[in-house]
């Protein structure tokens, strides 16, 4: 488990539901779509230094949505000090890893505060968003070799839906076999491929090493 982690929100998981209910980031039964989530599980919040919503006047839209839900529902932002020191750096680094249809996700179930409620709200929101063309390029490689049945678009365009094109392009490029099967040792390596990706890039977060406060 990443105890860098300081994910904004706490990454609500939108997209939750693999068939081997594990966190693995390995590839389940049908699309390996946990590889894509399973990261987001996996974060440890920083609890420390809630001291209210910040104050954020830059244009990232995850953040500001962010923000957003912060004030409608109280506790739901757990910031410690570096992160909220250095939150315009923070946010313009979220802005490469979160994708423009999950902020208008967050900011349309901002005011949804229970979290079984949100998550739903969120999976409900992202499941009706346009992909851009580095998602789907993503979702149409990754079937077309690892996928088992007709379902495996679907199945994977929610999670994918929650990245940015720099990462989603990364994982494609890396981790998305050019040749074999469903069983072939390529396909199987992909979640920990992927789950590779996500892991750098939340390391690299400013005041991801930080101590909570």
């Amino acid at each position: 488990m990443i105890r860098r982690a300081i994910i904004l929100l706490s990454i609500l998981q939108a997209c939750g539901g693999d068939t081997n209910n594990g966190t693995d980031a390995s590839t389940d039964g049908t699309t390996g779509s946990d590889a894509l989530s399973d990261v987001a599980q996996q974060q440890d919040v920083v609890q420390g230094n809630d001291g209210g919503c910040p104050t954020y006047t830059g244009n990232v839209a995850f953040c500001k949505a962010s923000i957003d839900r912060c004030n409608a529902c109280p506790g739901s932002l757990k910031l410690n000090s570096c992160q909220r020191q250095n939150l315009d750096a923070l946010c313009n680094a979220v802005d490469n890893l979160f994708s423009a249809q999950y902020a208008a996700a967050v900011e349309s179930c901002a005011t949804v505060c229970d979290t079984d409620a949100s998550d739903s709200c969120q999976k409900a929101a992202l499941a009706d968003a346009s992909l851009t063309t580095a998602q789907q390029k993503l979702i149409t490689d990754y079937c077309a070799r690892c996928g088992v049945n007709q379902n495996c678009g679907s199945q994977l365009a929610c999670n994918v839906a929650q990245y940015a094109d720099p990462i989603v392009t990364a994982i494609n490029q890396t981790c998305t076999p050019d040749a074999g099967g469903p069983d072939s040792g390529a396909c199987l390596a992909f979640g920990n491929c992927a789950s590779g990706h996500l892991q750098s890039a939340l390391a690299a977060l400013p005041c991801a090493d930080a101590a909570s406060d």
